[in-house]
């Protein structure tokens, strides 16, 4: 505020993109476009109080993509591929408390597994119909880890990872 009242928040300084070996170089349009979306990015934290923005946030959805984006740019340097996620960009982000990866997946995952082992406490098996009247979403979910688990023996990309294989072994899946 130009009358000096009001609340003000301290703001990471935008800082220029330098070129890192390995990391792909963007042009100053990118570059600036980078740090516009990450000034929107600090504007919606200042307003919620995190950064998990919606893939779909309305009052700025290219916002939600662009967040997303960040977190693929980072497993690409985790994986070691290129990536447009400088070290200083990764910095910046990390300065205001930005995830990386989003827990629901495992989070979900466990959550149906316990569902499944108590199905199979109450009905002595793991042979959840797919549309399983009480619980549709256990129904469906068991339909995938069938799936998955078909991908993962052949080799092929899956979901699934050993430990869960072997916790979905441990119940007689």
């Amino acid at each position: 505020n130009s009358d000096g009242g009001g609340d003000s928040v301290d703001l990471p300084p935008t800082l220029p993109n330098l070129p890192v070996k390995g990391v792909r170089t963007s042009t100053s349009g990118q570059r600036n476009s980078w740090d516009r979306k990450f000034n929107d990015l600090l504007e919606f934290k200042q307003q919620h109080g995190h950064c998990d923005v919606p893939q779909t946030y309305a009052p700025n959805p290219k916002l939600g993509v662009w967040v997303n984006k960040q977190r693929m740019e980072q497993k690409n340097r985790e994986d070691g591929n290129i990536s447009t996620l400088t070290d200083e960009r990764l910095e910046r982000l990390q300065s205001i408390g930005f995830r990386w990866a989003k827990r629901r997946g495992q989070v979900r995952w466990d959550e149906k597994y316990d569902e499944l082992v108590q199905y199979a406490a109450k009905f002595g098996n793991c042979h959840v119909p797919t549309k399983f009247k009480e619980n549709t979403a256990l129904g469906r979910w068991v339909s995938t880890q069938r799936a998955e688990y078909k991908q993962f023996c052949k080799g092929e990309k899956s979901s699934l990872t050993a430990e869960k294989i072997q916790r979905l072994d441990s119940i007689g899946f």
